[in-house]
């Protein structure tokens, strides 16, 4: 797919930023020069076979030009069904005139990073609105975090398959505590210490702001209505993961500042959806007052239940800019963002038939080769998915249509007069 360019003023017209020398939204496919996916079997050097697919993916390109940074966000479609968004700063950063040498009490605040140059400590944060929809309006959200802890304590936080199903929140029973606790370990695990690894699920039942946890990786999905099972009996969904190298909001709360920028002080957050609330902050008013924003996050998290029900996430990402040298005159590109990836969406890996894919030796049948004459239900999941990317991609085309058309006539319009 050739490169394509066109004009977005309305888009810029509702943020509070100065737009560029460009107003321009950009559509292209991207080679990212690596494999989707790939694996090769040595079984000797006469059968030897690898198989692979070229990693492409579906881009659209907007940049924003917020005061001294351009601000260049990328939303990729992907071959596995996932939406990778991603915001990546450039361009030069806020100094102030600096003679002499950095005393101890200035040292915390900034780098000198040029002859008579201080630059100051700053932070780059995004947040976005994510509006997910998986099979229909009413879906649950769910956390599954890893912990580690005891062979007992791994028992007694397993949720029952038909909690699971039944879409409300909750744990065991009592009587099912009692028995996992008095559950002898197995023999496997008698000799060493008392201590694995396991997954704890939860369904928080109520709104709530979630915060990376390196200690307990989590993931946060959003799960189809009761009856949308994959062929495993896995209830279909989509789940939001941080990528890059993010960071959150640091400072305390209570801090005045965070009355307006609420929306940074979460990973993510997730709320019932409400046409009243299209935006999570109102810069341009918020500026003069932040301790009473016209807008805020806290007001949305209301304690509202989130089980089968619309669901809304709000993602906030971003990155600590500590200056140094090399950031003059111009940083270094550099950003960070998350993925919205299917969850037991799929019966299997959907990139896996592309045809495009690289066989040296087949590892496996290829699907069209045993797909029997009805449709199962990893077809009909697999349908569902391309309508999706069908209609996202069509929604796209119409609007750069519209873009195309509104610019000719203006150029008409000046060339008449």
């Amino acid at each position: 797919i050739d490169a394509t360019s066109l004009p977005v003023h309305a888009a810029f017209s509702q943020w509070n930023v100065r737009p560029g020398p460009v107003q321009a939204l950009c559509l292209f496919e991207e080679d990212a020069g690596m494999t989707e996916w790939r694996h090769s079997t040595p079984l000797s050097r006469e059968n030897a076979r690898v198989d692979s697919v070229r990693r492409v993916a579906l881009v659209i390109r907007t940049a924003a030009t917020v005061g001294n940074y351009d601000y260049i966000t990328d939303v990729r479609l992907r071959l596995d069904g996932s939406v990778d968004v991603s915001v990546t700063a450039g361009g030069y950063m806020s100094t102030v005139f600096w003679n002499g040498p950095v005393t101890d009490e200035e040292a915390p605040f900034g780098t000198v990073v040029h002859h008579h140059l201080l630059a100051q400590l700053h932070d780059h944060l995004a947040g976005f609105k994510v509006d997910i929809d998986v099979l229909g309006t009413r879906n649950t959200f769910q956390t599954q975090t890893v912990r580690v802890g005891t062979y007992e304590e791994a028992l007694a936080a397993a949720v029952a398959p038909e909690t699971l199903r039944g879409g409300t929140a909750g744990k065991l029973p009592e009587r099912q505590r009692r028995r996992a606790r008095a559950t002898q370990r197995p023999q496997w695990h008698q000799a060493g210490p008392n201590i694995v690894k396991f997954v704890d699920t939860q369904r928080p039942g109520v709104e709530a702001g979630l915060r990376l946890n390196s200690s307990a990786p989590a993931v946060w999905q959003f799960l189809a209505g009761e009856d949308d099972l994959n062929e495993f009996g896995q209830r279909r969904g989509y789940a939001v993961s941080m990528s890059g190298g993010t960071t959150q909001q640091l400072l305390p709360e209570g801090h005045p500042l965070l009355g307006a920028a609420a929306w940074s002080k979460y990973h993510c957050a997730v709320t019932r959806h409400k046409d009243g609330e299209p935006q999570a902050s109102a810069t341009r008013l918020d500026g003069y007052h932040p301790e009473t924003p016209a807008v805020s996050l806290d007001t949305f998290l209301d304690g509202e239940g989130t089980d089968n029900t619309d669901l809304v996430a709000w993602v906030s990402f971003g990155l600590q800019h500590l200056p140094r040298s090399e950031d003059i005159p111009v940083v270094t590109n550099m950003g960070a963002g998350f993925t919205v990836k299917p969850w037991n969406y799929f019966d299997g890996l959907p990139s896996r038939d592309v045809k495009e894919a690289s066989h040296d030796r087949q590892c496996a049948p290829r699907p069209d080769a045993t797909a029997p004459a009805a449709a199962s239900s990893a077809q009909v999941a697999a349908a569902a998915g391309r309508r999706m990317l069908q209609n996202i991609a069509s929604n796209l085309r119409n609007k750069l249509h519209r873009a195309l058309n509104a610019a000719s006539d203006t150029i008409r319009h000046k060339r008449r007069y």
